[in-house]
């Protein structure tokens, strides 16, 4: 059985939580090891926190069954600065990441987890939204072994382009980039019928799968709940307490 260590990274809360008991996972040298970041994720977001309306079942399974960092908080308030902080370990402003922009990126001398986890031997993933340089500050060039996502900001859930220019020649929108599977554009989100956060789910379990007899470490970055409006009409349904009840896994 895999010994896994799971973080979910929270607004203002961090979640740790063994698949084994812990005595088990201390018998082991290098445990598998995922960190699991919500955007913009509020306190009252979240079940366990007292909160009837989202509902957050699997989240809430977590914080019972691990332990809750009440106090541990991003260290930027905006996106790409708090990434940075929690990709290196270090506060962002040391190494010049101070706000969002197409150029910020983590500095060349300053390690991230992935590439202090792959000196360690570990098989390293990235799945999920980048936001710390597209170009030079590529996840793949930073560490990862596999990276599957998109490198901006912000990103529609089901919708997105075959490159990033549009053949009028024109720059697609910057929520609509293309979905890379490393440096490799993937088919449009429609032409698939897909559905962002499923699809980052399924390449996080994949990658998981494929990593079984190795100790990995992956990190998977959901854009949700940042800009999320919409979700499947299904699940609304199951879950309905009313006209239109808020979902959240």
């Amino acid at each position: 059985m895999l010994r896994i260590l799971v973080i979910m990274l929270l607004f203002t809360t961090t979640i740790g939580s063994a698949k084994e008991s812990m005595h088990q996972a201390r018998k082991s040298s290098k445990p598998n090891v995922i960190v699991i970041y919500s955007d913009d994720q509020g306190w009252g977001d979240v079940g366990y926190h007292g909160y009837a309306d989202i509902r957050t079942p699997n989240i809430d399974k977590l914080a019972q069954q691990g332990t809750q960092f009440s106090q541990a908080y991003v260290s930027a308030s905006v996106c790409g600065p708090s990434r940075a902080g929690l990709v290196t370990g270090v506060y962002q402003q040391k190494f010049g990441y101070y706000g969002n922009g197409q150029k910020a990126k983590v500095a060349e001398t300053q390690p991230t987890f992935m590439e202090m986890m792959k000196a360690q031997g570990y098989q390293t993933g990235v799945v999920g939204k980048w936001h710390l340089g597209s170009t030079d500050g590529h996840p793949v060039k930073r560490g990862a072994d596999f990276y599957y996502g998109f490198l901006g900001g912000s990103h529609d859930y089901d919708y997105s382009e075959a490159s990033e220019v549009r053949a009028d020649k024109k720059q697609v929108k910057k929520w609509q980039t293309p979905i890379y599977r490393n440096f490799s554009a993937e088919p449009p989100i429609q032409n698939t019928n897909g559905y962002l956060t499923e699809m980052f789910t399924h390449e996080a379990v994949h990658f998981i799968e494929r990593s079984a007899d190795k100790p990995f470490f992956l990190y998977l970055a959901y854009c949700s709940a940042q800009l999320n409006q919409d979700t499947f009409f299904k699940e609304l349904c199951s879950y309905s307490t009313g006209a239109r009840s808020p979902l959240a896994v």
